[in-house]
């Protein structure tokens, strides 16, 4: 099934605004943390099992999210029509969604009393993951080619 140079626009265009939406998110949890965390003299540092358990989780999320644009997003767009083109662009929510939750983790991190030392690598990792998993990164080969 072809589709229109019209639609083709609509599609990169929706895929793009998505992922900007949630790349701007993880900006916005971080100046959140920056403003909230300017009171944080009175709050104890967070148990060190709860720093391993969000650094665990983030880091399966992270793998997760790069795992899900390999197996699942690459070989949609080998073929894409209109029902892999939905299906491709689930995968690409749920791999980005993946990603920005690190910098989520990272947010609690910092809420909890984590230094900026500790909670702004969860922010690093998750914007960088975002950027790697941008929609130009997919080597689309059909309608959305010129993404």
């Amino acid at each position: 099934m072809d589709s229109s140079p019209d639609q083709s626009k609509t599609r990169g265009l929706t895929l793009w605004l998505i992922w900007g939406f949630l790349t701007s998110s993880v900006f916005l949890y971080f100046v959140i943390l920056q403003i909230i965390g300017n009171d944080k003299e009175n709050v104890a540092p967070p148990d060190d099992m709860m720093v391993k358990i969000l650094t665990g989780l983030a880091l399966v999320n992270f793998m997760g999210s790069f795992l899900i644009r390999k197996i699942v997003t690459l070989p949609l767009s080998e073929k894409l029509d209109q029902q892999n083109f939905q299906k491709l662009m689930a995968s690409c929510i749920i791999s980005w969604a993946l990603a920005e939750s690190v910098a989520i983790f990272g947010l609690i991190l910092g809420l909890i009393g984590a230094p900026m030392s500790t909670s702004g690598l969860f922010f690093v990792a998750g914007f960088g993951a975002m950027v790697f998993l941008s929609p130009s990164f997919v080597p689309f080969k059909g309608p959305v080619q010129r993404l």
